[in-house]
This record gives C-alpha cells, structure tokens and sequence, in this order.
C-alpha cells in the first residue's frame, strides 16, 4: 500500500474518533460551566461586590488559588492592581470568563 493510501486510511479511521472526542469534551465543558453556575447561585455569588480579592476570585470560580494564578498567567483571566498594588478581579470579568468556559 502506499504512503498516500496508508495516510488517507488513518485518516478515513481517526476522523470518527476525533468527532467523539471533541462531541465528549463538548458536553464536559458544558457541564462544568451548569455545576459552576449550580454552586455560584448555592453560594449566594449571583450577585455581590464588584471587585474580588484572589480568595474571593477563587471562591466564586470555584478553583483554587493556585489554578486562579494559571488562568491569569496565560491571560485567560484579567486582574486590576490597584493603587496600593493590591489585585484584584471585576466580577465582569470573573463573568466574561465564565461564558468563555461555556463556548
């Protein structure tokens, strides 16, 4: 068989697996988001303050400190310093990148 057929027959049998993965990692996503938004609204965080300390951030996310830094290190995540130099997170922004999740 040559190389061409062999690449078009890996092709031919990933393409289905690749669908399944994708429609998989879809609805994991989607259910992330629904238990996200299930603990926010559980926790009285439908609404609240409009700027967030890293503990609050977390908190209202859901995640750790630590996975809170990641998102803002690969810039998934924008934090405000304020004149002090304190950080801090707009609920808009804790928003924004909540729907991100959901897309």
């Amino acid at each position: 068989m040559s190389n061409r057929k062999k690449d078009v027959q890996i092709v031919e049998e990933f393409t289905p697996v690749a669908g399944a993965l994708m429609q998989a990692l879809d609805v994991a996503v989607r259910g992330s988001v629904e238990r996200l938004e299930a603990h926010r609204t559980a926790h009285g965080r439908s609404k609240g303050p409009g700027l967030y300390t890293r503990d609050g951030a977390a908190d209202y996310l859901g995640v750790s400190k630590s996975t809170l830094d990641d998102y803002r290190r690969q810039d998934l995540l924008k934090a405000v310093h304020l004149p002090g130099g304190a950080l801090r997170f707009s609920r808009t922004e804790l928003d924004k990148f909540i729907r991100t999740l959901g897309e």
